[in-house]
């Protein structure tokens, strides 16, 4: 639109001409590159000559060059014959325009780049800028129309009769009324091209809330046009504005949901009695909710939505989940890559908050626990403790099936992300499965095969320390 506003009658110059090859040659490589590669190349022709090869055909053929060509090699109408063809070239010049078509395509392109990411920032970052976008091609397009009526020649008037483009050069116009002070008198038509450009698209913003006062329609057409504008340009940019301001509120929506519930957490701890809760608990409550906001735990979306996965699709999502810490425990090393899924089924997530104890030095470990995010305090004995890079606690306990009791004291220094593995429940999965228990050594041979020697009841830890255990040799 731009060359037909601003450069119609002007050879291409050296810009014109690079676009059009590069907009060729990228239309017509779209045409034999785009789709998805299918056994069925029939119904994959059938889909896209229904679908897309009008838009991609007739945005592919250079109709600029075949209308340079139909007017001479210099472009100019040599002879009387020539001249009853000019309104065909136009025509044909106008079908360049076809190559907007394409547009249409930059929807899928754009809902797949969303569809990749990942960062809910970015993602109401492009959605912003793809309404900004939007707005700026409203206004690229009006610029170079509004134009082109205010023109008394333009490509707009040569499919007007002769008398009627007599008359409409008759008209006022408001690109050739002269302006500014006596003796320093001037018109939009004798600006510069930059200057003309600018000018139309500030005015087609300011016409999208309010009349600029600068310019004003001069004639009947140019009125007409301006007041169907206006129709379409008021809603265009309340829905736009709308867009731009949920799109920013949105950036700290979660966070400002979760920094008022947090005032009233505060509230609460203050006032649960007289002077307060504890300034060691306050900081321990509110780390944790930290900790759970950051790992998106609470204040979330996708919770509900996921809530209704199907069984299956939410195992395989858990196994996602933890396929990475399990990673680390040396024990699954030796068994086939199903024995990782076989024990995501029985692991927990837990988040263990500030101070929290994982296992008791002496205790019976009734679980290992693979930390993923966090930092944990051991204690092996009386002077020996610290912060240690520690990712694993009480492994061991997963590779006999008699009780083993933990050799160190493990807290969590600061809200941590844990898996936590259950002894009794893993001993039991691995007891299913012939070839688990080949591997780890969890059977007893007797006549009728092998049986699994761990069943004990279920393991709990007292206050007083004091746990009570029984192995059973079943025949």
């Amino acid at each position: 639109p731009f060359q037909f506003a601003y450069k119609d009658g002007e050879r291409p110059d050296s810009f014109d001409t690079t676009w059009a090859w590069m907009t060729t040659t990228f239309f017509a490589l779209d045409i034999t590159l785009s789709g998805e590669l299918v056994t069925d190349k029939r119904l994959i022709a059938k889909n896209y000559l229904r679908t897309w090869f009008s838009i991609d055909f007739l945005s592919t053929v250079p109709w600029g060059m075949l209308a340079n060509l139909m007017a001479g090699a210099d472009g100019s109408h040599r002879t009387a014959q020539m001249a009853t063809s000019a309104k065909i070239v136009k025509f044909v010049r106008l079908l360049r325009l076809m190559r907007t078509l394409r547009l249409a395509k930059l929807a899928m392109v754009w809902e797949g780049v969303e569809a990749r990411m990942g960062s809910l920032i970015l993602r109401q970052s492009v959605a912003l800028l793809r309404v900004i976008v939007v707005l700026a091609g409203i206004c690229h397009w009006n610029a170079c129309i509004w134009w082109m009526i205010g023109q008394p020649s333009s490509l707009l008037t040569e499919f007007m009769s002769t008398e009627a483009q007599r008359d409409f050069r008759g008209l006022r116009h408001w690109t050739t009324v002269t302006r500014g002070a006596p003796g320093e008198e001037w018109s939009w038509e004798n600006r510069t091209r930059t200057e003309q450009y600018t000018f139309c698209f500030y005015w087609t913003l300011g016409v999208m809330r309010t009349m600029p006062a600068e310019v004003s329609p001069e004639n009947q057409p140019e009125r007409v046009y301006v007041m169907v504008f206006m129709f379409f340009a008021f809603s265009a940019f309340a829905i736009c504005v709308a867009l731009i301001t949920q799109t920013f509120f949105r950036f700290a929506e979660r966070k400002r949901a979760f920094d008022d519930d947090m005032a009233q957490v505060r509230l609460y701890l203050r006032g649960i009695k007289q002077g307060g809760a504890s300034d060691r608990l306050q900081s321990a409550i509110k780390a944790h909710l930290a900790h759970l906001y950051k790992h998106r735990k609470t204040h979330v979306k996708e919770q509900t939505m996921l809530s209704n996965l199907p069984a299956s699709l939410a195992s395989q999502l858990k196994y996602e989940r933890v396929q990475v810490p399990l990673s680390k425990l040396d024990i699954l090393w030796d068994l086939p890559p199903k024995a990782a899924v076989h024990v995501s089924e029985i692991s927990e997530i837990r988040d263990v908050p500030p101070a929290g104890r994982l296992c008791k030095r002496g205790n019976l470990a009734e679980a290992c626990w693979i930390l993923i995010s966090g930092q944990l305090h051991v204690t092996e004995g009386p002077g020996q403790s610290g912060d240690l890079p520690l990712d694993i606690v009480d492994q061991d306990c997963l590779r006999e099936q008699r009780p083993i009791a933990s050799t160190r004291t493990v807290t969590a220094v600061v809200p941590s992300e844990m898996v936590r593995i259950d002894k009794a429940k893993f001993m039991k999965t691995m007891a299913k499965h012939r070839d688990f228990k080949y591997a780890l050594g969890l059977f007893d041979e007797v006549a009728d095969g092998f049986e699994l020697l761990w069943t004990s009841d279920t393991l709990q830890r007292q206050e007083s320390d004091a746990v009570a255990t029984t192995a059973v040799l079943m025949s």
